[in-house]
């Protein structure tokens, strides 16, 4: 099957401890925007439906992006990292309704 694949970094509120599993992991707000345009451009331009944009860890269980995927609740959203992915998938979907709705 043919995929596309997007990576995006993270930022640390405390970066004297460097830990995957930590809380304090984020993703700043120019990065999540970016991040959300792009999906939906790439969603338009594709012709992809919101229900097959997935997490790596939705096609092999590796944790990735782990701040997608996760119950860990993390400090500065006070959210789950599969709230969140839910979260981005709800926007991603907004955003394409209304650029539907536009037309």
């Amino acid at each position: 099957q043919n995929s596309i694949g997007v990576e995006f970094s993270v930022d640390k509120i405390n970066t004297s401890i460097y830990s995957s599993f930590d809380t304090d992991w984020f993703i700043s707000p120019t990065t999540y925007d970016n991040l959300i345009d792009l999906t939906v451009s790439l969603c338009k331009e594709y012709n992809i439906p919101v229900s097959n944009v997935v997490r790596v860890f939705d096609i092999n269980h590796k944790r990735n992006p782990l701040i997608f995927c996760t119950e860990t609740v993390y400090v500065k959203y006070s959210k789950t990292g599969n709230q969140l992915w839910r979260e981005f998938k709800s926007t991603v979907s907004e955003r394409l309704n209304n650029v539907t709705n536009i037309k």
